[in-house]
């Protein structure tokens, strides 16, 4: 509360010109702390879709290599 009080009375000191400049830059801080915010979520969500897709290779790869050992095994 101590701190928009001074901040308004700060604004209120102000040309209007720097005041509305400031408010646009206030709201476009905080347009990107929501994007950031977003981008966060979005780059763990990938973090773990790419370590599942990871385990499944690995998966795939020793099935390969069993497969081809059989297949020797058999000629």
């Amino acid at each position: 509360m101590a701190i928009e009080s001074s901040l308004q009375d700060v604004l209120n000191v102000l040309p209007v010109d720097i005041v509305s400049r400031l408010e646009v830059l206030i709201v476009l801080l905080q347009a990107l702390g929501g994007v950031f915010v977003v981008y966060v979520i979005f780059t763990i969500v990938r973090f773990f879709i790419a370590r599942k897709e990871e385990k499944m290779i690995g998966e795939i790869r020793d099935d390969v290599k069993f497969i081809r050992s059989r297949m020797k095994k058999a000629k």
